[in-house]
């Protein structure tokens, strides 16, 4: 009994030591794939190229010596991104690896071709793949975007996503999008933005705009600009911690640092027709005063400020709605949710047809409401205030 023990026990930790290990990789064979860039090439190829980072360098960078870079581009071309991946893997001593994947960047060119699901079919089966990965469209060539030397940074890829971070201050800028949310949108059939990031006549990194993507085609139809985005972030409620710069009369300009943001929607169908309420809410701070002769402890100066917010909010928003419904037909804004959940039953007949040329969404009505109020102004902890909001 003791030897029949014995030998089950060798059995069990020998076979735990070929578990612990059997897919084990040694890091210096690796090379860790950060970012991604497809260009359209010839004969319907594409031009894919790798950001692979080095991990030696890295390290030394860390431990504050050494002047290796940090990583290394490399290019391929082909029909398809598997192929694409083969023979990158010819032209690398190290195998590739998507564990670590920041970054996929779209050529706009192949965006509107329609291709942007077969171009990342390959990343979403990929067993090392992660859905968090954020997306991108660029409006000129993508792999440059990966040439471009970064101060702060040890590359590009690892660039992109900081600053991918700033929406959450910066009004300008669309919210960024995994790979897992545009899987999402597209499986949905659900119009949405992807951020535009390119190269400015400075020669350094910037998102701005979004590329609009309808949902039943998935194919990109058309570009926002970052006045645009302003009123879709608006919208959607991603505004918080965004500076509006508000013209006040013909006495200059005034910043509203917006600190709350509640949109409200509301939907009904009558007549045979689709009425939407958009109610937007906000508080927020007198950020910085370019006005001239302006006294801001004055409840009646103050009055005519928060109609001046609440006036260049409204022309924003509106002219948003406004483009989608009438140049591109596409509701980024998800408004059909609201239909879902208060006629199901409509909702069911016109999901497939929602938006899109001829789609209801683009003959929808929709009211625009703004209620700003400002708190403080910076310079004192609070305003009296004689309203009955305060």
């Amino acid at each position: 009994m003791r030897t029949f023990m014995l030998r089950f026990l060798i059995i069990v930790i020998f076979i735990s030591s070929l578990v612990g290990c059997w897919d084990l990789r040694e890091i210096e064979e690796l090379g860790f794939v950060m970012g991604v860039a497809m260009d359209p090439g010839e004969d319907d190829t594409q031009i894919t190229t790798y950001q692979i980072a080095v991990p030696e360098a890295l390290k030394v960078e860390s431990e504050g010596g050494g002047t290796q870079q940090a990583y290394f581009n490399v290019t391929g071309s082909d029909l398809t991104d598997m192929q694409v991946s083969r023979e990158i893997s010819t032209k690398t001593s190290r195998r590739t690896n998507f564990e670590h994947l920041q970054v996929i960047i779209l050529n706009q060119e192949l965006a509107k071709e329609g291709l942007t699901s077969h171009l990342l079919d390959f990343f979403y089966r990929d067993h090392e793949m992660r859905t968090r990965n954020l997306i991108f469209v660029s409006s000129s060539e993508a792999k440059s975007i990966f040439e471009v030397d970064v101060d702060l940074e040890d590359m590009p890829a690892m660039s992109i996503p900081i600053l991918a971070e700033r929406q959450r201050s910066v009004l300008q800028m669309p919210k960024e999008l995994t790979m897992g949310d545009m899987a999402d949108q597209a499986i949905g059939r659900r119009s949405y933005l992807i951020p535009l990031v390119r190269v400015d006549e400075e020669n350094t990194i910037k998102i701005d705009g979004g590329a609009i993507f309808l949902g039943k085609t998935n194919t990109m139809i058309g570009t926002l600009a970052e006045e645009d985005i302003e009123g879709f972030n608006l919208v959607v409620g991603e505004a918080e911690k965004g500076v509006l710069e508000v013209p006040f009369e013909d006495r200059g300009v005034f910043n509203f640092e917006i600190m709350n943001l509640n949109p409200d929607i509301s939907y009904e169908r009558k007549q045979g027709e689709d009425y939407f309420q958009v109610h937007i809410q906000t508080e927020g701070l007198l950020a910085e005063d370019w006005i001239d002769g302006m006294e801001i402890n004055n409840q009646k100066n103050l009055d005519q400020l928060e109609e001046a917010v609440e006036q260049e909010m409204q022309k924003k928003v509106e002219a948003i709605i406004k483009k989608m419904q009438e140049d591109h037909q596409a509701d980024v804004f998800d408004f059909l949710q609201y239909v879902r959940i208060k006629a199901y039953d409509y909702w069911n007949e016109t999901n497939e047809d929602w938006d899109g040329e001829g789609g209801a969404f683009s003959k929808a009505n929709i009211d625009v409401e703004i209620d700003a109020k400002i708190r403080n102004y910076m310079s004192n902890e609070k305003l009296e205030r004689k309203d009955s909001h305060s």
